[in-house]
């Protein structure tokens, strides 16, 4: 008999047969893994040929990018719209064609919170910059003439 009989409630364990990996290596392993299931891949393969995004190198993420738009404008250390006054909040790194990827240095400006709110809006010409027309309500808060 081929059955092997063991003590106790345990199945009776039957001599696995052997098929072929699916990823293509060519390792032959058994059909059923120690519980009975069905088993396709030798461990670590069912992943062969498909890509990890977190290690694929020729994406750029927008992340990486806007990084990318700090460490160039590092220098800058003044709102680059200062002249034309009203400058409130932190600096941030601002892309003039609104398109996050486009890093190239003229591209690029640094500017304080409310110039970047304001560029971003279309408030603001990035070619010749002047404030937009605006007044304080009761808070304190300005706002923007449409």
């Amino acid at each position: 008999m081929s059955k092997h009989v063991i003590s106790g409630n345990m199945k009776p364990r039957r001599l696995a047969s052997k098929i072929a990996c699916a990823c293509g290596c060519g390792t032959s392993i058994p059909a059923q893994d120690r519980r009975g299931r069905p088993r396709r891949f030798v461990h670590g393969h069912g992943n062969l040929g498909k890509s990890n995004w977190w290690l694929v190198k020729d994406r750029v993420k927008e992340r990486t990018s806007h990084e990318r738009a700090v460490k160039k404008k590092r220098s800058t250390t003044a709102c680059e719209f200062s002249e034309i006054g009203g400058c409130l909040g932190i600096l941030q790194v601002a892309h003039v064609d609104g398109d996050p990827f486009n890093n190239d240095p003229s591209n690029l400006k640094k500017l304080c919170q409310s110039h970047h709110t304001l560029l971003d809006n279309g408030r603001i010409d990035p070619e010749d910059p002047t404030m937009p027309e605006f007044y304080t309500d009761g808070s304190g808060k300005r706002r923007y003439q449409w």
